[in-house]
């Protein structure tokens, strides 16, 4: 469902992550001088951004679809795209939206705010209810309070605390939400919101329920945000302050990655495609070649080769000497819902000895090295010590079942390479570099020693 979701035609995946990045978690959730700067620029990017029936209904990505319409609303002003939105949201489940990795509800809640602000009229929440909308409002930012939750639990339980209002379909369906969230353990679990039991809230709003989510003054709309806001950073935010999961283009393959802001270039690039073309080509060549067996994603930076090529049941060793790095990687492994052993991330450098040594970065978290020489310091004044191991002593015992080397370590390869000797002598790994043409042309004499099994990508 998540990899239908990801849409992975050309631009489907700038349009998603821009809509994100426009959308705050809480209250005033649009800038409208910071939004409307970008918005045409990408309604004209999007795959397609016709609003005629025929072509919605054939739509590949029919969520990307429901974006851009209430996106085009909140650039034009006109309300028929809005209520075309909301009439092709009627055919997806709350459920399912709420785990989409389109924010839906974050879109419609800042067109929400934007109709408010013109004065337009929503339903009121009747008087006796209101305490229970008190509390919805106040739930938002404190989702993960488990001991909120409780208490909200027994304040709602039965039908005492809406009185009359029970009669009001969105009052029921709010006390329904508030019980569901009320029963649910952990929002930081990435695989809990699946299963959140949402079936009585859905029954209440019925065939209309996008109509009735919005048009009305129950902080129902914003609550969902918020659940769909802890859905995308499930995991990640636990494994590094202010992170979030995103969906890559399957392009072999679909993984979430953790990630936070990065600079601008790296942004721009991952923002546009989607994935990386060098980790793809490894991943491509790998399951080409190689039924599931171990491999070592040395220099594994963000995980855009250990995560795919763990999805389809290799086992990975991946070895990131960042701090921020290797965090979101474990993050990762478990957003994706990876078993114990699936992806190992080891927190250290690798290189000829074990011991510790000195690591030199740039302003990129993936253009960090422990290579001395002039060519591989300039533009990394940053200077960190970090563990440093073997290749050979990551691997242990296990040395022969390896079958797969990736090296993207900036100019530290020949040394990690004598660190695999154990690797080298009891099995025939393929050898992955992915290196920058100038760069190999200088280092490949001083790699020839280690034989035909060196690839470079």
């Amino acid at each position: 469902m998540l990899e239908e979701d990801a849409c992975v035609q050309k631009n489907w995946h700038a349009v998603r992550e821009w809509l994100h990045s426009q959308i705050s978690k809480e209250p005033p959730h649009w800038d409208v001088r910071r939004g409307l700067m970008g918005m045409s620029d990408l309604l004209q990017r999007a795959p397609s951004a016709s609003h005629d029936w025929q072509i919605l209904e054939e739509s590949a990505c029919p969520m990307g679809e429901i974006a851009l319409l209430f996106a085009d609303f909140l650039l034009s002003g006109d309300r028929s795209l809005l209520e075309l939105g909301l009439i092709m949201m009627r055919r997806l489940s709350v459920s399912r939206v709420l785990i989409s990795t389109w924010p839906l509800f974050g879109l419609l809640l800042q067109a929400w705010e934007a109709l408010s602000a013109l004065g337009d009229a929503f339903a009121e929440v009747c008087e006796e209810a209101a305490p229970v909308a008190a509390e919805m409002e106040r739930l938002g930012p404190g989702l993960g309070n488990s001991s909120l939750l409780r208490s909200f639990r027994r304040k709602i339980e039965g039908r005492g605390q809406l009185g009359s209002c029970y009669r009001d379909k969105r009052a029921r369906a709010a006390a329904h939400l508030l019980a569901a969230l009320a029963s649910h353990s952990s929002f930081h679990d990435p695989r809990s919101l699946e299963s959140l039991d949402l079936s009585s809230f859905a029954e209440e709003m019925g065939t209309q329920w996008p109509w009735l989510l919005f048009r009305s003054h129950w902080p129902t709309l914003s609550l969902l945000h918020q659940l769909q806001v802890a859905w995308r950073e499930a995991a990640c935010s636990q494994a590094w302050p202010d992170s979030y999961g995103q969906l890559t283009v399957a392009a072999p393959v679909s993984t979430w990655m953790c990630t936070v802001p990065w600079p601008e270039r790296e942004r721009n690039r991952w923002l546009y495609a989607g994935h990386y073309i060098d980790c793809t080509s490894i991943v491509r060549s790998v399951l080409d070649s190689y039924s599931p067996c171990l491999v070592l994603d040395v220099g594994a930076n963000m995980g855009c080769i250990g995560l795919s090529l763990a999805k389809e049941h290799f086992q990975v060793i991946a070895v990131e000497p960042g701090p921020k790095m290797s965090h979101l990687l474990r993050g990762a492994a478990a957003k994706n819902g990876f078993s114990l052993g699936q992806l190992t991330v080891v927190e250290a450098a690798a290189g000829s000895t074990t011991g510790s040594t000195v690591l030199y970065c740039g302003n990129s978290s993936g253009m960090c090295t422990s290579a001395v020489t002039s060519e591989y310091l300039e533009g990394r004044d940053t200077q960190h010590t970090v563990q440093q191991v073997t290749l050979s002593s990551v691997v242990g015992q296990r040395s022969k079942e390896v079958c797969v080397i990736k090296l993207d370590v900036e100019g530290s390869e020949e040394d990690v390479l004598h660190g695999a000797d154990l690797v080298l002598r009891d099995g025939t790994p393929a050898i992955y570099i992915d290196i920058h043409e100038a760069t190999w042309q200088l280092m490949r004499p001083h790699l020839r020693h280690f034989g035909p099994r060196l690839g470079q990508t």
